[in-house]
């Protein structure tokens, strides 16, 4: 019996492929999330609907994690003095971290 280690490779290659991409367009989407309404609420929605369809979190632990990544941002923002990407909608609202 012959055994070819390498058949299977185009195969797994492409399957490969098909699970970067979604994870790519999650991040697509940050990007323009942040984009339009700022890095803080961009990262909340982001946070909040990662946690809950990706990674199908609870509610209490997808609340807790996004609490705890919006404020390790604000201390590391304060403490570095790091300007956060504002967005569009700051150009028409004024938002309190802005």
């Amino acid at each position: 019996m012959n055994f070819d280690a390498e058949a299977d490779r185009d195969t797994e290659e492409l399957a490969v492929g098909r699970r970067v991409w979604p994870n790519v367009a999650w991040f697509a989407v940050l990007t323009a999330l942040t984009a339009l309404l700022g890095f803080v609420l961009a990262t909340l929605i982001f946070f909040v609907s990662f946690l809950r369809i990706k990674a199908r979190a609870s509610w209490l632990r997808t609340f807790v994690l996004t609490a705890s990544a919006v404020v390790v941002l604000t201390v590391l923002v304060q403490v570095l003095l790091v300007e956060l990407p504002q967005g569009l909608l700051s150009l028409y609202i004024d938002l309190p971290w802005a």
